[in-house]
């Protein structure tokens, strides 16, 4: 794996982190160590996102009572989906709360005047932590723990008469190219032509550039697509869940 490769992995690993890690704190925050109380429901209403006026954010009036200190506060009307892209579905979340009810709701010990009408997890953060995590396993697999068993095959002979040797790793297969002469797609020994035109032209490229190329073998592959498909279908089912909420997100 090459270092563009790997700084472009390190990046989305990132972003992943820095978006679901902050999400994860808070839902664990909110549920290990706010304290219930109730609120009566004041009024509620939809005020224009921060960053956005095309976006809505619902939000309720409480009030609650606190070491007999009574706080009164604005505060949003769903943790998981704060703001939607239309009014419609910020008012299917504002339908929730009667104006007058009493609700239970739990406020933050350190900060009284903080406080939330729910306390669900939201499993898009975890679901995108783990995402990332995954990532991280198979780079380390992909490094010492790679190297542990490999074997080489015999070399394989180009349309020019150049020699590839193919090395075979615990979890991936190298090509390496050992001829002279630059490669184009139609130079590529007939046991790369299984491969799709987008790919061994990639091939190609990698070839002409660093003399190797690297692939998953089938097994890694395969289990890698079945785990980002278990988190895809993971990722629906949480959502599916919350279907009303989610489609207003996206109007």
């Amino acid at each position: 794996m090459d270092i563009k490769m790997k700084a472009t992995l390190g990046l989305v690993i990132a972003f992943f982190l820095i978006i679901a890690l902050p999400g994860i704190y808070n839902d664990v925050r909110v549920n290990m160590k706010y304290q219930e109380t109730q609120c009566v429901v004041l009024g509620k209403k939809i005020e224009y996102g921060l960053l956005s006026r095309k976006r809505y954010d619902p939000i309720v009036d409480v009030s609650y009572t606190v070491n007999q200190k009574v706080y009164h506060t604005w505060t949003s009307a769903s943790r998981i989906y704060p703001s939607t892209n239309t009014s419609i579905y910020a008012n299917i979340l504002l339908d929730r709360y009667i104006v007058n009810a009493t609700i239970p709701c739990w406020y933050d010990p350190f900060a009284p005047s903080y406080v939330v009408l729910d306390k669900q997890y939201n499993y898009n953060n975890i679901l995108l932590a783990g995402f990332a995590l995954t990532i991280i396993i198979v780079l380390l697999m992909l490094s010492p723990l790679n190297l542990s068993r490999q074997s080489v095959e015999p070399t394989d002979v180009d349309g020019t008469g150049g020699l590839f040797q193919i090395r075979n790793y615990a979890y991936t297969k190298e090509y390496t190219y050992r001829g002279k002469n630059p490669l184009t797609s139609d130079s590529l020994p007939a046991a790369f032509r299984k491969f799709s035109p987008r790919v061994q032209q990639y091939m190609v490229d990698k070839f002409n550039k660093n003399g190797k190329c690297v692939f998953l073998t089938s097994r890694m592959g395969r289990l890698f697509m079945t785990i980002i498909l278990m988190f895809a279908v993971a990722w629906i089912l949480f959502n599916i869940s919350h279907l009303q909420d989610f489609l207003g997100m996206f109007g």
